[in-house]
């Protein structure tokens, strides 16, 4: 494919064509039907990472959920062929199979007990061997409008049946982080309150209920339940400083005593997101990777880059349904969907015309967002994302300018444009003008005018 057929289309976000060093590979931009904002970065991962992780990517397919608005869905959860998801004031389950595929109907694999309009499922959570776990709160009404009266945690057995449903005196949290319920691998189940860390039996009976002001102080931020490798669960609290993400993880422990260990602490100098898994904590960074961490959390690996999969980094509802599978939700405003994620090897999929984008922070998921929609409705071209923290500019970013895989294009908000212009670092935008749909009269005259440095049109 010729990249000059590419279109241009770029608004309010200043991306420059990078020279490839010794080659006369030049890139073109890709379209960007959307306005831009700021995206966070980092480089942790290392510049040799063109597409997909030792050979494989991680490709995505959306998941239709019939007769569900898919609004309502949030927490999905795959387990021996069913997929469960909390919807509204219920947990659906659907088969997944292929022998289900152009027949499947959602039903309710667990609903509120109370009066109708007046209970709601809170929470839910599965153990390895797909018993059903539930957090129900019930609620009145007033003039000022609904709230709570009651509290429930149930269990519903994997062969069918109730096997037991205990009563929660705590007040349950409003807004919580990741998850407030969680079973571990012993057949224990724990629950997050406003107040205390509270723990059952397999039987559901209270175990034991822990305070937690004294695990807060210092943590003032969100907090919740992630669920680790080898049955283990996690309570999770921030420390609660904007553009900074500091978690603290400790660890539930029972030995007849309910004590809570520390386990790790995850710091970065920006927003990051951890889900819980089965298999090993997750973690997406700001590099636009998604990590897996050991089961000790002393260490982590890379499991997929976002913009490899046509997805943006700022996923939600994360979940691992096993060592090659994911599923994730992405929220675009009022509308939800949902993806299965599939590990592949690079070489089984369609061939497409590869382009790196290297940006800096403090660039915005925006621009993440803006790339996997390009991918996912592009047929013969794939964008990489690259992402730099502001004090890597001076080093790792322009030292891939003039390396032996530099990037196609480079996005210019936070960089000195004149510099890269000045340095020869940047190609003449014009040719890519023409038969593009774009022409120069369709910017201010300043504009054009501010960005043509050298007698070339460097920016736009």
């Amino acid at each position: 494919m010729e990249k000059r057929k590419m279109m241009m289309e770029i608004r309010r976000m200043f991306v420059g064509m990078v020279k490839i060093m010794g080659k006369k590979r030049l890139a073109a931009a890709f379209t960007l039907a959307l306005a831009i904002a700021l995206l966070s970065s980092c480089g942790k991962k290392e510049e040799e990472h063109t597409f997909g992780i030792d050979g494989y990517v991680y490709v995505p397919e959306e998941v239709e959920i019939p007769g569900i608005k898919m609004g309502w869905v949030s927490k999905p959860i795959l387990h021996g062929g069913i997929l469960y998801f909390k919807a509204g004031s219920n947990v659906m389950s659907l088969p997944m199979g292929e022998e289900d595929s152009g027949s499947r109907e959602p039903v309710i694999a667990a609903g509120p007990s109370g009066t109708a309009g007046q209970s709601s499922i809170k929470d839910y959570c599965l153990d390895g061997e797909g018993n059903l776990y539930c957090l129900t709160e019930t609620f009145a009404y007033s003039f000022s409008g609904p709230y709570a009266t009651g509290a429930s945690v149930s269990c519903r057995q994997a062969e069918g049946g109730q096997k037991y449903s205990t009563p929660v005196p705590d007040s349950i949290p409003l807004n919580y982080y990741n998850s407030i319920l969680e079973a571990d691998g012993q057949g224990r189940l724990y629950l997050l309150t406003e107040e205390n860390f509270r723990a059952y039996s397999a039987e559901g009976e209270l175990l034991a209920s822990l305070p937690l002001e004294d695990y807060r102080k210092g943590y003032e931020g969100k907090e919740g339940l992630l669920s680790g490798a080898d049955g283990k669960v996690y309570y999770c609290v921030e420390k609660g400083v904007p553009g900074y993400s500091d978690y603290r993880l400790l660890e539930a422990a029972w030995d007849g005593t309910l004590s809570l260990e520390e386990a790790a602490r995850v710091t970065a100098e920006c927003d990051i997101y951890l889900y819980g898994s089965p298999f090993g904590v997750l973690c997406t960074d700001y590099d636009g990777f998604l990590y897996q961490y050991s089961p000790d959390l002393s260490s982590r690996e890379a499991v997929l880059c976002w913009s490899d999969s046509s997805l943006p980094m700022d996923m939600e509802g994360v979940s691992q349904f096993s060592g090659e599978g994911l599923l994730a939700l992405r929220y675009m405003g009022t509308d939800v969907r949902l993806y299965r994620l599939e590990r592949k090897a690079c070489g089984e999929l369609p061939e497409k015309e590869m382009l790196t984008l290297a940006a800096a922070y403090p660039s915005s998921y925006e621009l993440s967002r803006l790339v996997a929609d390009f991918n996912l409705q592009s047929s013969d071209c794939h964008v990489t994302l690259k992402m730099y923290r502001e004090d890597e500019v001076e080093t790792r970013l322009n030292a891939s300018l003039v390396s032996k895989n530099p990037p196609d294009l480079l996005e210019m908000m936070t960089l000195d444009i004149l510099t890269y212009a000045e340095g020869g670092a940047l190609e003449d935008l014009s040719p890519y003008l023409e038969g593009s749909g774009w022409k120069k009269e369709d910017y201010l005259e300043s504009v054009v005018k501010g960005f043509t440095i050298g007698g070339k049109l460097v920016c736009l």
